[in-house]
């Protein structure tokens, strides 16, 4: 069996335009994913947990907090 991780990303707007003051975000959308045989998942998930708690320790030491 296969499991697929999917997720969308992107910004809806408003937009007007690269140098407006306010509405500069311009708008894009899309998904992106994954697919892992069933037996990877869990050492996977695990890989994914590891190297997100990396960079967030990396954030924090840089903010000084």
């Amino acid at each position: 069996m296969l499991i697929a991780y999917l997720d969308e990303f992107g910004h809806q707007g408003p937009y007007i335009r690269h140098d407006h003051k306010k509405f500069n975000t311009h708008p894009c959308f899309g998904y992106a994913g994954f697919v892992l045989p069933a037996d990877n998942v869990r050492k996977a998930g695990g890989y994914f947990k590891y190297i997100k708690e990396k960079i967030h320790q990396r954030k924090t030491a840089r903010l000084g907090n």
